[in-house]
């Protein structure tokens, strides 16, 4: 959720849900168990696996 009152400026800036969703449903499923340690830039992981954007 976006808070009240954030400026637009920063609201564009944001990464759109269609561009997050795909690397966060994978992280909330079973197919990360064991991942750990590692950083998740969703628009490279969904470029990696043809996801997304």
């Amino acid at each position: 959720m976006i808070p009240e009152g954030m400026p637009e400026k920063i609201r564009h800036s944001l990464l759109k849900p269609e561009i997050i969703v795909p690397s966060a449903v994978y992280l909330a499923g079973n197919e990360s168990d064991g991942v750990t340690g590692q950083r998740i830039v969703a628009p490279e992981w969904n470029k990696q696996f043809g996801q997304g954007y």
